[in-house]
């Protein structure tokens, strides 16, 4: 699952609480708890593949500071986005943006094909997440483009948002 990956970093914070506190406990008083680390509420949603292939949204929290690029490839890695036979299928992983009335608009983060080993972004997967977050939360949604060539479905992408630019849903 995703949030596998964040149980090391989820030890060591509680070892260095369970230090602290021993520290207090035994008089110490320049001890102090650590300051909690901020963190990212992300919402994964993916669209179906076929009609009985509904799946509900995944729901993580996770370190601020963790790049578009662990969140994407966590996802992946736990088989989040199915397989379709023939290893052809496409998928759009956009951030959705909320703008009032007008609808939502979505920013291409990265395409994935199953016939790549990781997925090509289009921003730079690296930035942390806080960069992308809106009140510290999140929406990826990553759109089924059936068994189109993934290399078109990127030029597209990068063509019609340079940079990263969101673009109408």
């Amino acid at each position: 699952m995703a949030y596998m990956a964040l149980l090391p970093l989820a030890a060591v914070a509680y070892a260095a609480y369970r230090l602290v506190r021993w520290a207090v406990l035994r008089g110490r008083e320049d001890a102090t708890l650590p300051a909690p680390a901020a963190m990212c509420a992300v919402q994964i949603e993916r669209g179906s593949v076929h009609a009985s292939d509904d799946a509900p949204s995944r729901q993580l929290r996770v370190p601020a500071d963790s790049t578009m690029r662990d969140v994407i490839s966590n996802a992946l890695a736990d088989g989040y986005l199915p397989r379709v036979s023939g290893d052809r299928a496409t998928w759009e992983i956009c951030l959705l943006e909320t703008s009032g009335a007008d609808g939502s608009t979505a920013q291409a983060l990265a395409v994935w094909s199953q016939q790549w080993p990781e997925p090509a972004f289009v921003i730079d997967p690296d930035q942390p997440l806080a960069t992308f977050a809106v009140d510290g939360s999140m929406r990826i949604r990553c759109v089924y483009r059936g068994v189109e060539d993934p290399g078109e479905v990127l030029d597209e992408r990068l063509a019609a948002c340079p940079m990263g630019a969101a673009s109408p849903l």
